[in-house]
């Protein structure tokens, strides 16, 4: 063989390493992410069945649940239990969907198969990808259980689990609302991000996402008036968005000291403080940087008549106590339930 040759023969012998080496390192990329997401659904050994080890986190998407639970399972050997209702559902699929609620339910209602999933959430026997995507407790003592679809069915959950602690995070709807906008999960989100009928029609675009916040904030509305007038929640913690940003110690402190009652293992629940400023997985702050602006995301998007719109539609479902039009809620945390049971009484 002549020297010419022997180039050529070493060149496609290289050649071929590096095939075999970039094929090698892909699959073994591939096996590392596979090991990682098994890891996260066998590897965690939530053993202790009591349900009163649970925390049940209920909120409206775009709420800061999220951040909350991050928060509370910062502390040491706490499980975070990621969003279970969406597991028989798979409303999760294809990232991240328009809300579709459980349906209403009160005390001694059948839930089904959605029932049975909550259940073993706050046993800890659900072990899933998604419910796990987002613990690092690998032998848990306590849990969070966190979900978004279930503002409908919390009596139904304070009256199944009056035994463990429960906690209601609340947030102005406006600013929910204008956050779904954003994100484009609105059912006319395609003709909203258009730029061709922005520029066309902007007084039409304007309309259009008008009637996309009022319909939402309604939906907020109609399950959160539900939900917080009814008896069987009255003993439900409820915190404010605004105030955990504001005063995150302070919020922080009062959930302590509610948990304390419960289960010894909450007796000595501390979260991480570091948890506190860190944004949460679910987190679109962009280049809002104060807890000011995390609160105002939308006064200045809105006309004032949208905004009254709004404001009425709170105070027709008896909500008025807790929002209106400023962005900071009307009352505590502690006094919440009490206002808006007070509030729908005088309605009816």
């Amino acid at each position: 063989m002549d020297q010419e040759g022997i180039f050529i023969g070493v060149e496609h012998a290289q050649r071929s390493v590096h095939s075999i080496l970039r094929k090698s390192a892909g699959h073994l990329r591939w096996r590392s992410k596979e090991f990682s997401k098994t890891l996260a659904v066998r590897g965690v050994a939530d053993v202790h069945r009591d349900r009163r080890r649970g925390l049940y986190l209920c909120s409206w998407q775009r709420s800061g649940s999220t951040w909350l639970a991050q928060m509370i399972s910062s502390a040491p050997r706490t499980r975070l239990v990621y969003e279970p209702a969406n597991v028989r559902q798979g409303f999760y699929l294809d990232g991240e969907p328009r809300l579709v609620s459980l349906p209403f339910a009160g005390p001694g209602d059948n839930l089904g198969d959605d029932g049975r999933c909550l259940d073993r959430a706050m046993r800890g026997s659900l072990q899933t990808r998604w419910t796990n995507q987002l613990n690092v407790e690998r032998l848990p003592l306590r849990r969070v259980v966190k979900d978004i679809r279930t503002v409908a069915v919390l009596p139904w959950i304070a009256d199944r689990f009056d035994d463990a602690p429960l906690v209601m995070l609340v947030r102005h709807p406006l600013a929910v609302a204008h956050s779904i906008i954003e994100l484009g999960w609105t059912l006319n989100s395609p003709t909203l991000d258009d730029p061709l009928v922005a520029a066309a029609d902007p007084h039409l675009t304007n309309r259009l996402r008008s009637e996309a916040l009022v319909s939402e904030v309604t939906l907020w509305a109609a399950h959160h008036a539900w939900a917080m007038s009814h008896p069987a929640v009255a003993a439900v913690h409820v915190v404010f968005y605004e105030d955990l940003v504001a005063r995150p110690a302070v919020e922080l402190e009062r959930l302590r000291h509610y948990l304390s009652s419960f289960h010894e293992v909450w007796q000595t629940w501390e979260p991480d403080q570091l948890s506190i400023a860190r944004p949460s997985a679910t987190a679109f702050r962009g280049r809002r940087t104060t807890p000011a602006a995390w609160v105002d995301t939308w006064s200045t998007s809105y006309d004032s008549e949208t905004i009254d719109a709004v404001t009425r539609i709170l105070a027709a479902y008896g909500l008025d106590p807790l929002y209106g039009a400023s962005p900071n809620p009307l009352t505590t945390g502690e006094e919440a339930l009490c206002a808006v049971r007070s509030r729908r009484e005088r309605l009816d």
